[in-house]
């Protein structure tokens, strides 16, 4: 009842103001003046960067930019050497793919990208002799480089619609049919023999296709757990080297660091010693595998994308013939070293 009182008595009041007195254009003005002076909070949506941090879980959703290419330049050296007691030899090859990323849209968490075959370069060493095919250079002219540097001609300046979600799981690659057409049309113009022309051209289509280009970038672009991960953490894959099963590599991955713009992913693991013996007429045959890998990726913090890696694998096989008094061993090492935007 006071409130209601209180009310009526403020009604009163402004309906007793004199003639010509402009009560409520007074009273709006003071509130103009105290609104103007009054500051306005801007809310703001936090943008995270693409690799961030929840209560020290680390996510990574990429933030790529449409209109906006990104490097991809692979690089991988096999150094191999041979040897038999006082005897051996070694070879060196080392292959350079220039690839890019076009980012063309992101709707609805799917990014669409053109990804451009660029350039192509192997240079290698054996026995004394070295060899060249560079797609950015002449045709070779040792005739049995020319072939290989003709389907890789054909191949470069070519592109592929990829689909990838935010995660950096790879959707689908589209786009093979009319560098496939290209391929066969330029080993049908340098190859006579129809069963050479057909070896070439599937063997160009099992390492060129949706299944294994997937495999190939999804250990570089898909690689952080899809719970997140902590500093320290390590996540471990393995994979079957021999149908048997017998024969597997192990690759463990562990959060080294995340700071500077920068998020380190160390990598260690190999294939674990496996040794067979077998004995026949005599003779006993024993044969050993073991390989040692190590590495690191570094990823920048704001895009996901890939700032530079470096992989190395160590794997030396031996096989040993003895008859009980004198044995014979020939050792074959191999160390492969891959590197992106080197």
């Amino acid at each position: 009842m006071k409130k209601a009182l209180a009310f009526t008595a403020i009604t009163l009041t402004l309906l007793s103001c004199k003639k010509g007195e402009r009560f409520s254009d007074t009273h709006s003005e003071n509130i103009k003046k105290e609104t103007s002076t009054a500051p306005v909070a801007e809310i703001k949506e936090e943008i995270k960067p693409a690799i961030s941090d929840s209560a020290g879980v680390y996510t990574l959703k990429y933030k790529l930019e449409p209109g906006k290419t990104y490097p991809f330049i692979l690089s991988q050296k096999d150094v191999q050497s041979l040897s038999m007691g006082d005897k051996s030899e070694s070879n060196t090859n080392e292959t350079t793919d220039n690839i890019s990323f076009a980012v063309n849209s992101f709707n609805q968490g799917i990014y669409d990208i053109d990804v451009h075959f660029i350039s192509k370069k192997q240079i290698g060493s054996s026995q004394g002799k070295s060899i060249k095919v560079d797609t950015d250079g002449p045709e070779p002219k040792n005739e049995n480089l020319k072939l290989f540097w003709k389907v890789n001609k054909a191949l470069m300046g070519n592109s592929l619609k990829m689909k990838m979600n935010e995660s950096g799981n790879i959707i689908s690659f589209e786009g093979f049919e009319p560098i496939y057409t290209k391929i066969n049309s330029t080993v049908n113009n340098a190859v006579k023999d129809a069963k050479q022309r057909k070896s070439i051209i599937e063997g160009f289509k099992q390492g060129f296709n949706e299944e294994a280009l997937k495999a190939q970038f999804k250990t570089n672009i898909n690689l952080f757990p899809e719970k997140g991960w902590k500093i320290g953490q390590n996540f471990t894959e393995s994979a079957q080297l021999s149908p048997d099963g017998k024969i597997k590599s192990t690759t463990t991955f562990s959060l080294a660091k995340v700071e500077n713009g920068t998020a380190e992913i160390k990598i260690k693991g190999g294939i674990p010693k496996k040794s067979n013996k077998q004995s026949k007429n005599g003779i006993t045959q024993t044969v050993s595998l073991e390989g040692v890998q190590t590495g690191s990726l570094k990823l920048d913090t704001e895009t996901g994308w890939m700032k530079s890696s470096t992989i190395s694998m160590t794997t030396t096989q031996s096989q040993t013939l003895s008859d009980g008094k004198q044995s014979q061993t020939a050792t074959q090492k191999n160390i492969s070293t891959t590197k992106i935007n080197p």
